[in-house]
């Protein structure tokens, strides 16, 4: 009896007329995949052909809409998901998920988007063209295919998309500041200032994120089981090496510890390494200061530049900083463009030594229309603490509506 007058009651509601108006909304998104080739000595992939999806433009779908209400204000909403899938990997990542109010007083936001600061890093006529596309930008890795891991070459500091109470100021001419607050007294703030002098347009980002604990959720135990071949290059055992040596627990994680268990269907043991869990915990992020310009010319060529310093505090370890610059050229449907980039990581507080990378590349894309570019470029990365890589890009980026 008590589920039908529940399913009554439901009915009943459903069938009266609402007051309010759902919001309108279009759907739109971008399919973007390439393949690539990492020329590293000692790296796992070298020479290897793989099928990766670009973090640099994701592939995503979105939706987004808004609705002019009675008091003057438009309500809108931004929900957008980036898909991910690799040989590896595959599923879905939040990227937005916000709702915002916008009138003559500005633009108030509210949900996971992106922060004031995000964007501070990248002030480029050229941003998101097809030489861009093709390697002109500072990411050194791709979803599912990672050719190095991050060091003073790849670092940036561009802010992000987070939980955040965000506010626009009203356009002041040129001018536009915003800033947001979000978790763990997390506060930024961006100006930008972007027009246009005849033929010539500009853009210019000072951007600057304060220094806050960051929340580190805990992390349970677990246990991996290895063959001997691949526990020794895990830890970088040496070859022979019994992961019962002291040599080889030196390589096991705090806390760990290592035995042996069944045979395998080839009848190799396999060694089971144990991994103590982490409690919850902060960590300390530092004052981050950014600054970014472009001017663009009116027979299609940009160039632009970007300055950023991260200043971590006294008790934490590895400051950097680094500068880049660019050079961009459209002609007709096609573009190219080349990329310099110098960064320099400090660790004095752990007593190591100064790290420099440089990364240096070139692309070139072409929109073949329908809303396609087709793309390709060459990176190298070049660091004090690592062999030189050279990496090799192709893909095609789709977009629909």
């Amino acid at each position: 009896m008590e589920r039908k007058l529940i399913a009554a009651a439901v009915s009943s509601a459903l069938a009266v007329p609402m007051a309010a108006q759902a919001v309108e909304f279009a759907v739109s998104g971008q399919v973007n995949r390439a393949v690539i080739v990492v020329d590293q000595d000692g790296h796992a992939k070298d020479g290897d052909l793989q099928h990766v999806d670009s973090n640099a433009s994701q592939s995503r779908f979105r939706f987004t809409g808004s609705e002019e209400l009675d008091s003057g204000l438009t309500a809108g909403v931004n929900m957008e998901l980036g898909v991910l899938s690799t040989g590896t990997s595959s599923g879905t990542t939040t990227r937005h998920a916000a709702v915002y109010l916008d009138g003559a007083g500005g633009k108030l936001t509210l949900g996971h988007t992106s922060a004031a600061a995000d964007g501070m890093a990248h002030a480029d006529n050229a941003f998101n063209g097809g030489s861009w596309l093709g390697g002109v930008t500072n990411w050194c890795a791709f979803h599912g295919a990672p050719p190095a891991a991050a060091g003073p070459a790849c670092l940036t500091n561009d802010g992000g998309r987070i939980d955040v109470l965000r506010y626009d100021t009203p356009s002041l001419g040129p001018v536009g500041i915003a800033a947001s607050a979000g978790d763990d007294d997390y506060w930024d703030a961006k100006l930008s200032v972007a027009g246009a002098m005849g033929e010539a347009a500009y853009d210019f980002r000072l951007g600057y994120i304060a220094e806050y604990d960051a929340s580190v959720a805990a992390v349970p135990g677990n246990t991996v089981g290895y063959t001997a071949t691949e526990i020794q290059k895990k830890y970088k055992l040496a070859e022979g090496d019994s992961p019962f040596n002291a040599t080889a627990a030196e390589s096991f994680p705090e806390g760990g510890r290592v035995s042996s268990g069944s045979l395998n269907k080839a009848g190799e043991t396999i060694w089971h390494v144990t991994t103590p869990g982490k409690d919850a915990t902060t960590k300390a992020s530092g004052d981050i200061l950014t600054a970014s310009g472009a001017v663009s010319f009116g027979q299609g060529t940009s160039v632009g530049a970007a300055w950023s310093k991260n200043e971590m505090p006294a008790e934490a370890t590895k400051e950097h900083e680094y500068f880049y610059a660019t050079v961009d050229h459209s002609y007709g449907d096609g573009s190219v463009g080349v990329y310099w980039k110098r960064g320099e990581t400090s660790d004095s507080a752990a007593g190591k030594p100064d790290v420099e990378g440089t990364l240096w590349g070139i692309g070139m894309g072409h929109n073949i229309g329908g809303g396609a570019t087709a793309y390709a470029g060459f990176r190298r990365i070049e660091e004090d603490d690592k062999e030189d890589i050279n990496l090799y890009l192709a893909g095609l980026r789709v977009t629909f509506n």
